[in-house]
């Protein structure tokens, strides 16, 4: 598609060459997005996003040297953008919960900001099943006292420091893998 687009009619605004060059990555694109938010309606707003911005920017569309190289990269980032805002609210919403074993259960009285901080309290209680039980034991000694250092983490636990330091990385892989698998 890159070979067959001619990036000065696009720059000039050229309606057809930019039906071409929407219609001609549009399922590409859609799939790069829903790969990341895993949803059509999101997917969908994302690849608007990044090709409203392409259209805001047409001018420069002459210096890009491979249009669907940064049409991919676009829609990655605004994919990701769209999403560590949610990620971050879960993290805020029902981190403590999962940690402290309380009940999952909405602290909002607004329909919508219920509904979603559930959807995150969910999402937390799937990424605790995926923690073993040596690993929320670390995590607890951390909750109670973030000032601990993994070395007084393994005396409390009565295990090794390499062990404590083995089960950091695993709980930051399983964490990182769950909330930003591509």
């Amino acid at each position: 598609m890159q070979s067959t687009l001619d990036t000065e009619k696009l720059s000039q605004g050229n309606r057809r060459e930019w039906h071409r060059l929407f219609c001609g990555y549009e399922r590409l694109l859609l799939s790069q997005a829903y790969r990341i938010v895993r949803n059509a309606q999101d997917a969908e707003e994302v690849v608007q996003t990044v090709m409203m911005r392409l259209w805001m920017r047409r001018e420069q569309l002459p210096l890009i040297g491979n249009i669907e190289c940064y049409l991919i990269t676009s829609v990655r980032n605004q994919a990701r953008n769209l999403i560590r805002p949610s990620t971050a609210r879960m993290m805020r919403v029902g981190f403590d919960t999962i940690l402290a074993n309380e009940p999952a259960s909405p602290s909002t009285a607004d329909p919508s900001s219920a509904i979603e901080e559930q959807e995150c309290l969910n999402t937390l209680e799937d990424v605790e099943r995926m923690l073993t039980d040596v690993q929320r034991r670390v995590l607890v000694q951390l909750k109670n006292d973030p000032t601990l250092s993994s070395r007084s983490i393994a005396t409390r636990l009565g295990c090794s420091h390499k062990n404590v330091l083995g089960i950091l990385r695993r709980i930051r892989r399983a964490l990182t893998s769950h909330f930003f698998a591509e």
